[in-house]
């Protein structure tokens, strides 16, 4: 997937990714309560620095908590059982909005919510006004709308194009 986003941020001229979802590796080692070192969380983090990409900067809540603290967990996995037959679960910050670093900075902070999902993953929530990255969102008639939805869900959801 970031060899097909690498390609798109190259080919089309002027855009700007926002890149959104489950990214399967985190940003930092603070980002998983386990220790495991992933080679997909490398990847990843090489791919953020050489597209000058970041995240949005997040919002702990409530709000009076250390901003220093690592970002909430999006994820849990279970991993054993404890010494009373338990399961014990790892987490880990695998789900994340990216933008380029000099945009995720100016937005507000993403946020989780906790007020129930029925996934293995906690919502990310976040506001970006279209006018932040300078979108503008095109206007596609039907007959173009159902050829383009096959070829342009992975552009629309990686990269907008600006003028």
């Amino acid at each position: 997937m970031q060899g097909q986003i690498k390609t798109i941020i190259n080919v089309i001229e002027n855009c700007t990714p926002l890149i959104i979802g489950d990214m399967n590796a985190t940003t930092s080692a603070h980002d998983r309560t386990s220790t495991n070192k992933y080679i997909a969380d490398k990847m990843y983090q090489d791919f953020i620095k050489d597209h000058n990409l970041s995240s949005l900067p997040h919002r702990h809540l409530p709000v009076d908590t250390n901003p220093h603290e690592p970002r909430p967990w999006t994820f849990s996995q279970p991993t054993g059982k404890d010494s009373v037959g338990n399961t014990t679960y790892s987490f880990s910050r695998i789900d994340d909005i990216l933008l380029p670093t000099a945009l995720a900075n100016t937005c507000k902070p993403s946020y989780t919510c906790d007020l129930g999902y029925l996934s293995d993953h906690v919502p990310l929530l976040a506001i970006v006004p279209t006018c932040t990255p300078n979108l503008q969102i095109p206007h596609i008639v039907k007959a173009q709308a159902k050829k383009a939805a096959k070829q342009a869900t992975l552009i629309c959801l990686s990269a907008l194009q600006t003028n």
